[in-house]
């Protein structure tokens, strides 16, 4: 089995923009603008996924995800780019409380909205977040 057979398995990469250089299996987080990243540099930043493509800074890169999958939600109060999301009444989304051991999330923002509007979610299902 090679490494592209493992990492294949765990869903579709999201083509994304690096903010900088990024190389092969670097693990990356949300950049300042929706479809962008940069490599993480700490423990404490939140990873969204991991690159395959390496590739110069404002060219495409392929990021693999928990799974890699990403989905349009109903945004339900104000939601910021980078943001754990999870549900809430009706269905919608809403920012959930990092920390917090009973909200369980489903993912994270890839854009920025405010109620009703509708945003694309990296989708990492049942994810407790419960680092400050």
């Amino acid at each position: 089995m090679s490494v592209n057979d493992v990492v294949v398995k765990y869903g579709e990469p999201v083509s994304m923009v690096a903010t900088a250089a990024v190389d092969d299996y670097d693990v990356v987080i949300l950049g300042t603008n929706p479809n962008e990243v940069t490599k993480a540099t700490a423990a404490t930043d939140y990873a969204i996924g991991v690159v395959r493509n390496g590739a110069l800074a404002g060219r495409s890169v392929s990021v693999y995800g928990h799974t890699g999958d990403v989905y349009l939600c109903r945004a339900s109060a104000n939601i910021t780019l980078g943001d754990r999301v999870g549900p809430v009444t009706d269905g919608e989304i809403v920012t959930i409380t990092t920390g917090n051991a009973t909200q369980l999330g489903i993912g994270v923002a890839l854009k920025t909205g405010v109620n009703n509007d509708i945003i694309p979610v990296l989708w990492q299902p049942q994810v407790i977040f419960t680092h400050a």
